[in-house]
């Protein structure tokens, strides 16, 4: 586990996850994964290594040991996501298909994303009474969000810009519920977490 957690973070993509969990015969999606790991970052859930990987098995369901291919990859994800968030300059990305794959489907993991995002964000431990209005709002957004019915969408130019505004409006609200609730998460020393 010591190479998982001292491994730098790398641009790890959709496919990447998408790929490593094929190899693994797990049917799961990398949307979910990052929308419940986000969720618990905003909300201010720091993880060990190992504590994230558990997390990661109870999700998924695995019972055996990750492979430590499988270790590294996921690891990184969670030092990407993290940087992401902090970084000053919105450098935040969601991890969801590319825009060659149909709406349709991309809208079924941003619905995805977004529903994990919750869950992750109710882990975290934050107390409702204690969130702003504004987190309160953004939260109720995401919920509708997860609602969406991807057969109610028709693949037209104006589907594919609303695609677009939507996608940016989660990923700008994820980073706004990440620095009202971790104001000074990116000035704390993480050593001792996964770094």
């Amino acid at each position: 586990m010591t190479n998982a957690a001292q491994t730098p973070s790398a641009n790890i993509s959709f496919d990447d996850i998408a790929n490593l969990f094929v190899s693994m015969e797990l049917f799961a999606s990398p949307a979910e994964l990052h929308g419940l790991l986000t969720g618990m970052l905003a909300g201010g859930l720091k993880l060990s290594a190992d504590s994230w990987l558990c997390h990661v098995q109870q999700l998924l369901g695995i019972e055996e040991i990750l492979p430590d291919q499988a270790k590294v990859m996921l690891v990184s994800l969670y030092q990407q996501t993290e940087e992401q968030l902090a970084d000053p300059e919105y450098g935040f990305r969601l991890l969801l298909p590319d825009d060659d794959t149909e709406l349709e489907s991309r809208l079924t993991e941003l619905a995805n994303w977004s529903h994990s995002f919750l869950a992750g964000f109710g882990l975290s431990g934050q107390q409702q009474e204690q969130l702003s209005d504004d987190v309160k709002d953004i939260l109720l957004d995401f919920t509708e969000i997860a609602q969406v019915e991807s057969e109610d969408i028709n693949e037209t130019n104006s589907s594919e810009m609303d695609w677009h505004q939507v996608t940016e409006y989660v990923r700008i609200n994820a980073i706004l519920v990440f620095s009202e609730c971790c104001p000074k998460y990116a000035d704390t020393d993480s050593d001792s977490q996964l770094h």
